[in-house]
């Protein structure tokens, strides 16, 4: 079977579908996944054949005169909410439905398997007749294109998930895998592991230097290691003065490290949060923009930690949630840990890939 994946252009759209395209190539099928150039090398390290296909998500939003907009900043603009309707359901989908239509003319797959968020892919396997499962990156996030009755496989624990995608036709529960390479542990997690590590990110999208730093800030009492992933679009040398006891790098193996950690303190992207909740670790969390805020909601609501809101990010309101956090808690232990047997009783990548034949006989 030929399997075409596809995803816009940013990691947390891109690495959830990973773990099934890989799965899927090693179950014996052809896979082919396509996305923006940008995502290319992060694709060829996973193993998997790409082809460049629609435009960058901050394309969408420079024709719609936000070129100059940073994400943090894009998302507290009022009436944001319309734009972003326009990037993600007008532009985008444009632009890969024409690029897909293309490579699915080409690659002729028997089945395309398109993230929530890449609308083209969906309607270009529609217009060209291929059968299309739609694969869930996070809490809810169907971005309003429910249309066909599409098969959905779903990487949220139910219980965290929003009521109506738990409704979808053809849901199918697949469980979050971490798709990011391992690499060597960064030097403070081997550092005194009398101190619990409390490891600090703002994701690949939204960081901010100033959030992180006053995070950071909160952080480092002396009685606990730091880890931080200052991301892509932070410069690690803009985060200095901190104590021995905390280290920052650009990038971490991320799985790795969480299992580690005592308590997280991040953003509230989908693949921090899944991993977060895998292992069974408390969270702080600290949203920025985009589906943060749900997360940050579910997060809360399950009872697996607390949240800091924007308007609220302070050394002194950081530090004391943190302690707060620290000290062991009966319940939150307990939710956490009951989250993380939900998550690791879902279906795996590898349980689910040789299912997607059946999945085209139902949909075809």
């Amino acid at each position: 079977m030929r399997v075409l994946f596809s995803s816009l252009g940013s990691y947390g759209h891109t690495l959830p579908l990973v773990p099934l395209a890989r799965a899927t190539a090693d179950a014996g099928h052809d896979v082919l996944f396509a996305s923006t150039e940008a995502m290319e090398p992060t694709l060829a390290a996973a193993g998997l054949t790409a082809v460049a296909a629609g435009i960058p998500i901050r394309d969408a939003f420079a024709q719609l005169g936000l070129a100059d907009v940073a994400p943090p900043d894009r998302a507290r603009i009022p009436g944001i909410e319309s734009t972003i309707a326009r990037a993600f359901g007008e532009i985008l989908p444009d632009a890969y439905r024409r690029d897909l239509l293309a490579v699915i003319d080409g690659d002729r797959p028997d089945l395309v398997v398109a993230e929530a968020g890449c609308i083209g892919a969906m309607q270009a396997a529609e217009d060209a007749g291929v059968p299309c499962v739609r694969h869930g990156i996070g809490r809810g996030l169907t971005f309003g294109y429910v249309a066909g009755g599409l098969p959905h496989l779903d990487v949220y624990p139910p219980s965290m998930q929003d009521p109506e995608v738990l409704d979808l036709p053809g849901y199918r529960p697949l469980r979050p895998v971490s798709a990011t390479a391992g690499g060597p542990l960064p030097r403070i997690v081997d550092t005194d592991p009398s101190l619990p590590l409390v490891y600090v990110t703002l994701g690949t999208e939204f960081g901010s230097a100033t959030v992180l730093d006053t995070i950071v800030r909160a952080v480092d009492t002396g009685d606990r290691r730091v880890l931080v992933a200052a991301g892509p679009t932070i410069d690690e040398a803009s985060l200095r003065g901190y104590s021995d006891l905390v280290e920052v790098a650009t990038w971490v193996p991320q799985a790795a490290v969480v299992a580690r950690a005592a308590l997280v303190v991040h953003h509230g992207g989908a693949g921090t949060t899944l991993g977060t909740c895998a292992a069974g670790v408390p969270h702080l969390v600290v949203p920025q923009g985009a589906d943060q805020f749900r997360n940050a909601e579910a997060v809360v609501t399950r009872g697996l930690g607390e949240q800091v809101l924007p308007a609220d990010v302070t050394a002194a309101t950081i530090s004391g949630t943190v302690d707060r956090l620290m000290v062991p808690d009966g319940a939150v232990r307990s939710a956490c840990a009951d989250v993380a047997a939900e998550i690791a009783a879902m279906p795996s990548p590898a349980d689910v890939s040789p299912d997607l034949p059946g999945i085209v006989a139902a949909v075809g």
